[in-house]
């Protein structure tokens, strides 16, 4: 990003080095303090060209009355204000303040997708925390939403802008009608004016949990004027995936802030919250990935990249025994789930090039802090020669026993093609798309924010969650391996089982199995991306890793029923 104004020295001290962002009320620049020799973060409050002169200083003189009072505030989760400039003559306003490097909570959700109950509590109460010592000294901040919530990897969640809210906070601030602030989590006082207290701070607290846990805000309507009046007017939709947290986000959103629950009662439902999460048997929606975005690199720096690794093309589906047989050899899920013809191996090509035992779990120490990433290998075999797509040729399909000795129950479905879903479940599609997945009886359908929804199991916690982009990169296993990296350094007992590349009938495609530890449960999850046609697409499936085993065998099925559409 480039801005002019970079190299700007401001109040003779603070030298303005690059942007790192804009919003509403001005650009966020990362600067240098000549004086003390740190960095810092100053905020250039430019106030649209639209506000009439006089309400343009009424304005700036509150902003630089309010963010002297934020200046005296002293708190782990506050972002501090260090200094207030006022420069009459362009008109702005500059406020220096602690330059804190974390995503955003609003970043956060859109990287890794939503947040536990029990992790969005956690997150809430350290909010609290900056709002209760805010308004103990008289300050509202009126702007509390994910983009001001900070998310560091390490130590408390920190509330920024406090100082420049008193702007951004109010509906309108012109005669001329203009809208500034952010209606989707203003409270109902604000659009109507009626109000401005420290209520208004407790509901933008319930709509930013809302959002942490549900992927979108309680009441966006996609312009201004609809989101106010659906603040005003409308209830807020029941959250999906709250939990424990449920009730806490329901008393945050009461529209009457005579009746809206008080700092306290936030605390102590948001602590009862963090409890009842941990003892919950409940494991989703948890903090998984969003599908990975690469840009495209040259067909050369490609094959570089994946130079090295074995591109299968193998079967379609096993019987449960053969489940068991490739996990232990080590080949994953790609043997269930490659073929570009639909048809089972023979039992050598299971077997091929793999010894029993190479792909046990290593065992290790559980991650601390952001470092120790653990992933288990399989032991390196020789290479062995393996036809190329050109010239592979497919295989008769074959019937084979179950581990109990029946015949295979499911249709293999047309080579190539997706199998029909089993008698019972539905099909969800996605509507950009066309694309679709079967899911079992009982589950039902939570749409997530923009391109995700989950395909969820109301009893267990289990889900599929189906995401997509229409800008797909073009490694998987290179994308996962990225977001391998940043989903360790976010997530307790991490641990990356594998990633690996294979044919998903035809498409490029890769599986990335881990485990890690959520809301007081192990978690196990499977993360199939792919590119088919135009879209790439992520089934990411997790269930408790107790149960995994024996939920392996219906993620199997619900791949084997998804179809990329035409």
């Amino acid at each position: 990003m480039s801005e002019e104004g970079s190299g700007q020295l401001v109040g003779g001290r603070y030298r303005l080095a690059e942007p790192l962002g804009r919003g509403g009320v001005g650009v966020v620049w990362r600067a240098i303090d000549e004086l003390l020799q740190r960095e810092v973060a100053v905020k250039e409050i430019r106030f649209p060209a639209s506000i009439p002169d006089r309400e343009r200083d009424d304005v700036r003189a509150r902003v630089m009355r309010e963010a002297r009072a934020a200046a005296r505030l002293s708190h782990p989760s506050v972002t501090a204000v260090y200094d207030v400039i006022a420069d009459a003559d362009a008109g702005t306003a500059f406020l220096v303040m602690e330059l804190v490097r974390a995503p955003s909570l609003a970043e956060l959700v859109r990287a890794e997708g939503t947040l536990s109950p029990q992790r969005a509590a956690t997150i809430g109460l350290q909010v609290l925390d900056a709002l209760q010592v805010a308004h103990g000294a008289g300050i509202v901040h009126r702007d509390v939403k994910p983009s001001n919530i900070m998310v560091p990897a390490s130590g408390p969640a920190k509330l920024a802008d406090f100082g420049i809210a008193s702007v951004a906070g109010d509906v309108t601030i012109t005669t001329t009608g203009l809208i500034l602030g952010s209606p989707s989590f203003m409270a109902p006082e604000q659009a109507n004016g009626s109000a401005s207290g420290p209520p208004v701070d407790l509901w933008g607290l319930g709509a930013s949990l809302y959002f942490a846990v549900e992927g979108r805000p309680p009441f966006d309507r996609g312009q201004p004027l609809p989101t106010l009046s659906a603040v005003l007017h409308e209830p807020h939709e029941p959250p999906a995936a709250a939990g424990a947290l449920a009730p806490v986000i329901d008393g945050l959103l009461e529209k009457d802030f005579r009746r809206r629950l008080t700092a306290e009662q936030a605390r102590r439902r948001l602590q009862e919250a963090t409890v009842e999460a941990t003892d919950h048997t409940d494991v989703s929606p948890s903090t998984t990935m969003r599908l990975p975005h690469r840009a495209a690199r040259a067909p050369a720096a490609a094959a570089a990249a994946t130079t090295g690794r074995r591109r299968r093309s193998l079967p379609a589906m096993l019987p449960i025994a053969g489940i068991l047989l490739v996990a232990a050899l080590g080949l994953g899920l790609a043997a269930m789930l490659g073929s570009r013809d639909g048809t089972p191996p023979d039992e050598g090509q299971v077997a091929e090039g793999s010894q029993p035992g190479e792909g046990d779990a290593q065992q290790g120490n559980s991650r601390t802090g952001g470092s120790g990433r653990k992933r288990d290998k399989p032991a390196p075999t020789e290479a062995t020669e393996e036809p190329t797509e050109a010239t592979e040729e497919p295989t008769e399909a074959t019937e084979e026993p179950t581990e109990a000795g029946e015949e295979p129950t499911e249709p293999a479905g047309e080579p190539g093609r997706p199998a029909p879903p089993p008698d019972g479940w539905q099909t969800f599609t996605v509507e950009d798309t066309g694309a679709s997945v079967a899911f079992p009886p009982g589950w039902e359908v939570v749409p997530r924010d923009g391109t995700r929804t989950d395909l969820r199991d109301p009893d267990s916690g289990t889900y599929m969650r189906v995401d997509y982009t229409d800008d797909p990169g073009d490694d998987p296993v290179a994308a996962w391996e990225e977001q391998s990296e940043s989903f360790d350094a976010r997530h307790d007992n991490y641990r990356e089982i594998g990633i690996e590349p294979f044919d998903f009938r035809g498409d490029d495609a890769a599986l990335w199995e881990y485990t890690y530890s959520d809301g007081g449960a192990d978690l196990h999850a499977y993360n199939l991306g792919l590119v088919a046609g135009d879209y790439g697409y992520a089934l990411n499936f997790q269930t408790r890793d107790e149960d995994f085993d024996d939920n392996r065998d219906l993620f199997v099925q619900m791949v084997r029923t998804f179809d990329p559409g035409d």
